[in-house]
């Protein structure tokens, strides 16, 4: 998952005001030191991203902003940043205490994810929940406390983000959610392959192959033929004969490896 280019990843941008706890939650999500922590404003400045794996969303990347609310002399430069983060994630992760009360900055933010079609995922830091039967957060009256965070947000969970007993489990609820296409994003068979259409795929097997497996484009192409519900056929060059002949009808399209082209 490593090997995944970032342009394969779902990103995934954390937002909310200075002291949040966006950095403590991803690096309990993560369970790395990705962000620093401090009790500091302002301690995050430009976005500090990391690659992981989260199922079933599969390889993303995480994204850490500077907090909204920051007042310190660069903080417009980092508010010009962070409208830039807006704009190239596929889901936002928006941060809230269980101790403040959501600000118009909060809203201002949460609404200018909402108009970028980005889907939020709002998690509530419970500060200082040391007995966690009496301080536990009831999120449907939180939500409904605060009128309009239901609108522009899902509110899947709510943790003292300096513990780790609940990190499988908003993990699982960030899993579940569905991210953004990016508008501008284009697969190679976007337009060309329908449900039920056959595909041979030509994949040469030389000596610079790697060895039991197959390289990541071909790896895609033969997912994105399974999204679509198309047929894939997988031969090396020598078979493609053999093989559009034992087809009772032709193939929609045969797909190869650039050296293959002239044969």
């Amino acid at each position: 998952m490593e090997q995944t280019p970032k342009a394969n990843r779902v990103h995934i941008g954390f937002f909310g005001r200075c002291n949040a706890g966006k950095s403590t939650l991803i690096n309990m999500l993560t369970d790395q030191p990705v962000s620093l922590v401090s009790e500091v404003a302002g301690t995050t400045t430009d976005p500090v991203s990391k690659s992981m794996e989260i199922l079933p969303l599969g390889p993303v990347v995480i994204t850490d902003t500077a907090g909204i609310d920051d007042t310190t002399e660069l903080g417009t430069l980092r508010m010009e940043k962070t409208e830039e983060v807006v704009k190239k994630i596929n889901l936002a992760v928006y941060v809230l205490r269980t101790d403040e009360e959501p600000t118009a900055d909060d809203m201002h933010w949460l609404g200018l994810l909402k108009q970028n079609n980005v889907p939020i995922a709002l998690f509530i830091n419970e500060i200082n929940a040391e007995n966690k039967e009496e301080n536990k957060v009831d999120v449907s009256a939180y939500v409904e406390t605060h009128k309009g965070l239901s609108e522009l947000a899902t509110v899947i969970g709510s943790a003292d983000f300096t513990s780790k007993a609940k990190r499988l489990e908003l993990l699982d609820l960030l899993g579940g959610l569905t991210p953004l296409d990016v508008e501008g994003e284009q697969t190679l068979l976007q337009g060309l392959v329908e449900e039920g259409d056959t595909i041979i795929l030509v994949c040469p097997i030389d000596s610079a192959a790697p060895k039991g497996r197959l390289i990541l484009p071909q790896v895609q192409t033969i997912r994105e033929i399974l999204d679509y519900k198309g047929l894939a056929l997988v031969c090396q060059t020598e078979e493609l004969p053999a093989m559009i002949n034992s087809l009772k009808n032709p193939p929609k399209m045969v797909i190869c490896d650039s050296q293959a082209f002239d044969r």
